[in-house]
């Protein structure tokens, strides 16, 4: 009888040790393990869900070059294709592989095409199953305080140039001074709360930030994110042969040109000078005031048409700005985008802004349209032509000139 209970003793204190012995395994020896297994149960979700949401932040500064980045991205699957749209200050992107378009359906690639090329583009939405291999490959550094739990990792080698691929803006690119990312995840209660990525550098002289923030989380329900039919329109008869890229210059001044879309978001002055054959016209409307009479019904009298050919001198105008290809110079932080007129744009808008003009067979020879940007604003645009109209017999002078100085 001793005998047995020695035994069955001897048995529950091996259990005990087994039991203390696995505990000390799981929380010293194996914390990797366990650290990677609740990451990949918080990143799980938003790995599997096909329509989902996230903010992402980003700063660089390398050396002169810098920039910042501030977007919800909007993964979304629509008739068996995938969309990323990306939101900035009210303006929208929708990226499908390498082309990228606006709202309108109009079409830019992302990066040049090449022929020999079998990578695959990525994009933003990339990053979380880049992290959760990296997650699942290196040392983990877990810090619990409470419900929550931050994970830290430091990426190097091939998988830090995959991340900075996903996320490091096309215009910076000397980076070559990042040792490191460190990478931290944290979670409340086992939910994905934000990603904080952080560059290291080798030296203090290299002078690079890099630094990324991934937030607010979410699974969207089916067309709860939708796209523009102009974008479904597009990708099927898009030529991309035919596209160019959407370039930093591009894109700035896409954003600049935003508030276009609506005259009642614009303050300054527009000017407009007409002179051809018996018309001539020296306007000037102040935008801010001139929206202000109308939306009270104080409109002076006269204006009303005035300001009806502005409305439409500025929304073919945008259009031309959108869709042509302009050159682009710096100076002094001032971008100045120049696009040249055909006779036929020249003739739009001048009808648009004159439509007296209709009355002339004018010859229109030469046009441009100049915008100035500062700090992604518009400061400055200025439209002129030149040419020439046929009164009684004789060939005279045809100009109009049409600016915006923006407040």
């Amino acid at each position: 009888m001793e005998k047995k209970k020695v035994k069955w003793i001897l048995i529950g204190v091996i259990v005990l040790l087994l039991v203390v012995i696995g505990i000390f395994l799981s929380k010293n020896i194996f914390p990797t393990i366990n650290a990677s297994l609740e990451i990949r149960n918080a990143l799980q979700p938003m790995l599997d869900a096909e329509n989902k949401s996230m903010h992402l932040e980003l700063e660089v500064e390398a050396g002169e070059q810098s920039t910042q980045l501030d977007v919800n991205l909007y993964a979304v699957k629509e008739e068996e294709k995938s969309y990323l749209g990306i939101e900035h200050k009210d303006t929208h992107f929708y990226v499908v592989d390498n082309l990228i378009l606006l709202e309108n359906g109009k079409a830019f690639l992302l990066k040049e095409e090449e022929s020999n090329s079998s990578k695959p583009t990525v994009n933003y939405m990339d990053l979380l199953p880049m992290l959760a291999v990296a997650f699942d490959e290196l040392q983990i550094e877990r810090i619990e305080e409470s419900e929550k739990i931050s994970y830290q990792i430091e990426v190097t080698g091939e998988q830090m140039q995959d991340i900075l691929a996903v996320t490091m803006p096309s215009k910076v690119d000397n980076i070559d001074g990042i040792e490191c990312l460190q990478v931290k995840l944290a979670t409340t209660e086992g939910v994905l709360d934000y990603i904080q990525i952080n560059s290291a550098t080798s030296s203090s002289d290299k002078n690079i930030l890099f630094s990324v923030k991934v937030s607010d989380f979410a699974v969207l329900s089916e067309g709860e994110y939708q796209i523009p039919q102009a974008v479904k329109n597009s990708l099927e008869t898009v030529d991309k042969d035919k596209l160019f890229c959407l370039t930093e210059d591009l894109y700035r001044l896409i954003r600049a040109v935003e508030p276009l879309s609506n005259i009642k978001d614009m303050k300054g002055t527009m000017n407009w000078q007409v002179s051809c054959g018996l018309i001539h016209i020296n306007t000037t409307l102040d935008l801010e005031k001139i929206q202000s009479m109308k939306e009270d019904g104080t409109g002076e009298s006269g204006k009303e048409q005035e300001v009806e050919n502005a409305e439409k001198f500025i929304g073919l105008m945008s259009s031309m700005i959108v869709e042509g290809e302009l050159s682009c110079s710096e100076e002094n932080g001032v971008y100045v985008y120049e696009l040249t007129l055909n006779e036929n744009t020249m003739k739009e808008l001048a009808e648009t802004i004159a439509p007296e003009m209709v009355t002339y067979a004018v010859n229109f020879e030469k046009g441009s349209l100049r915008l100035s940007v500062e700090e992604e604003t518009l400061s400055e645009i200025s439209v002129g032509m030149e040419g020439s109209v046929n009164v009684l017999f004789t060939k005279v002078p045809m100009s109009l000139k049409v600016t915006f100085d923006f407040e």
